[in-house]
């Protein structure tokens, strides 16, 4: 995947800032930071900028450890409770937290004697969410060539959640926060992102105005790589659902989609963990064909995808690049994919998968239906589209291309 070669002439020093670092990841935001560091470090000096739990009073300073070969520092923000551990708490005390998040001058003070102390080359910043919205004002203090990362739409609407249907809603909160947030954002020298959607998204609010845009779908985690579909001699055709069980990914959509069909030889496999793993549960015991694997590996996510005969992504929010698609198709599994967001920007209709309306079930159950029908030797040639998907989107190589940029606007 990647062209990076061992030329000591090359190498510099890239600090990655991100809220989120392993061992707390979330989603596919922090897989793909993971991805980035761990190809990187190959042939840069990487260090990673991230947020730990509280452990009292000491984990607001800094700590620096060495950790799979790269300097990584932690610290916790000063705020009323960790960013890692948001969902447990209630919508009041999410707005105060905000609000902390936002205006964080501890985080300024601390990130600015981390960027004195490394003086990298770069900075590539990720999800800044939980680590303080100031950090943009303090990479610009330092004069440091700075490439940030778009993954979803949270500096227009605060939660990172923007609903089908419900796209008004809280519209004065939102248009309020976009204000606060493309001052305190400004223009990193360029901007990446994963999907046309999210480009034109943060084009439409006037983000970013005097940064390079560039469009480049996230890299693949190595895992994925190389990773064929695996043909079972079994009748059976099981769906594969990977993600949060919450309503915004349209849990509750799926299982009654389903549960609609008469096909006997369908499976709807179910890996994730979340608010309505009682509801999934409850399903299992009307339907002996739906099951619950809950939260396992990325590894052996990777080897259900292989596993599978179609991935299914019913979300009901609008979202950036999932990465669970990208896996998908690289694995040669076709997608079932709401038509929102960037969601259904590398499937063709009926070639590599079938394109839904969002929060329709009858056109779900309808898809469903289509995935069934299909001969093996249609399969066959809806498989191997996915693959070849894939293949077209990383012929530009991330890696090269992220080293390009970064090279051209050093020389600049």
């Amino acid at each position: 995947m990647s062209r990076i070669t061992n030329d000591t002439s090359c190498i510099m020093r890239i600090l990655i800032i991100a809220s989120l670092f392993r061992p707390y990841s979330r989603g596919g935001a922090e897989v793909v930071v993971g991805t980035i560091v761990n190809e990187l470090k190959k042939k840069h000096d990487v260090s990673v900028l991230t947020v730990e739990p509280w452990g009292g009073v000491s984990s607001w300073k800094w700590k620096t450890s060495k950790e799979d070969g790269i300097t990584v520092n932690r610290f916790a923000p000063l705020n009323i409770f960790s960013f890692i551990h948001i969902n447990a708490y209630p919508c009041v005390l999410r707005l105060v937290w905000h609000f902390f998040d936002t205006f964080n001058i501890h985080s300024y003070v601390l990130i600015r004697r981390i960027l004195t102390r490394e003086k990298p080359d770069c900075i590539l910043t990720h999800n800044l969410k939980g680590i303080g919205l100031l950090t943009p004002h303090a990479i610009k203090k330092s004069k440091t060539f700075w490439l940030h990362t778009a993954h979803d739409v949270a500096l227009r609407v605060p939660s990172g959640l923007l609903m089908y249907g419900k796209e008004r809603q809280q519209w004065f909160f939102n248009t309020l926060a976009t204000g606060i947030h493309r001052f305190l954002f400004g223009s990193p020298d360029v901007v990446l992102f994963p999907s046309t959607f999210l480009k034109n998204f943060y084009y439409q609010y006037g983000f970013f105005s005097q940064s390079k845009k560039v469009v480049l779908s996230n890299p693949l985690p190595h895992w994925f790589l190389g990773r064929r579909h695996e043909n079972s001699m079994d009748e059976t055709r099981p769906f594969l659902f990977v993600g949060q069980l919450e309503e915004h990914k349209g849990i509750r959509l799926l299982l009654r989609s389903f549960q609609n069909l008469n096909d006997q030889n369908a499976r709807l496999v179910i890996v994730g963990g979340g608010s309505l793993e009682s509801f999934v549960r409850d399903a299992m015991k009307t339907d002996l064909r739906i099951m619950y694997r809950g939260t396992i590996p990325n590894r052996e996510v990777a080897q259900e995808l292989g596993r599978a005969y179609f991935s299914v992504l019913p979300t009901l929010c609008y979202e950036n690049s999932p990465m669970i698609i990208l896996e998908s198709l690289s694995c040669g599994t076709p997608c079932i994919v709401s038509n929102i967001g960037g969601c259904a920007e590398h499937i063709r209709e009926s070639v590599s998968g079938f394109i839904v309306p969002p929060n329709d079930m009858s056109a779900l159950t309808d898809a469903f239906r289509k995935a069934l029908a299909l001969t093996d030797m249609d399969y066959d040639e809806c498989s191997n589209a996915a693959r070849k998907t894939i293949q077209r989107l990383f012929t530009c190589d991330y890696f090269s291309t992220l080293e390009e940029i970064i090279k051209s606007k050093k020389r600049a």
